[in-house]
């Protein structure tokens, strides 16, 4: 099982960063909510710091990290435990992209445009359900 922080960050006009997965990467060309890997002892906060951090050059360490939902999913070749949580900023921050090929900000109402990688449809619908 490989543990996931999933990270759903939502500025102050209430729109979601979604990410475009890089053309390297294991199913290139489809969108998540960015994130990565837990190394070895870490917290979801620690794992959601450091991976956004890599990944986009955000610093989130000042902000609220609430756990928004975990979800188990089987890839074909791998079993993931996603767990997403929720950071809101006050300001659209503009990515610097070091493992993604593309990003937008969209409403709740707008996310269902994107073609989702499959994990992430699930945390997609509980945040229509929510917000």
């Amino acid at each position: 099982m490989i543990h996931v922080a999933v990270a759903l960050i939502r500025d102050n006009t209430l729109r979601w960063l979604c990410c475009q997965r890089g053309p390297n990467e294991d199913h290139a060309g489809y969108w998540e909510f960015p994130g990565g890997k837990f190394e070895n002892g870490e917290t979801l906060n620690q794992a959601m710091i450091r991976e956004i951090q890599e990944e986009l050059a955000f610093d989130l360490s000042a902000h609220q990290i609430a756990p928004f939902l975990k979800l188990n999913w089987r890839h074909s070749s791998k079993e993931v435990c996603l767990h997403s949580a929720l950071i809101n900023v006050n300001h659209s921050m503009t990515p610097v992209l070091a493992v993604h090929q593309s990003y937008k900000w969209l409403t709740t109402g707008d996310l269902r445009q994107l073609n989702w990688l499959e994990s992430n449809i699930p945390i997609v619908a509980a945040i229509e359900q929510r917000y």
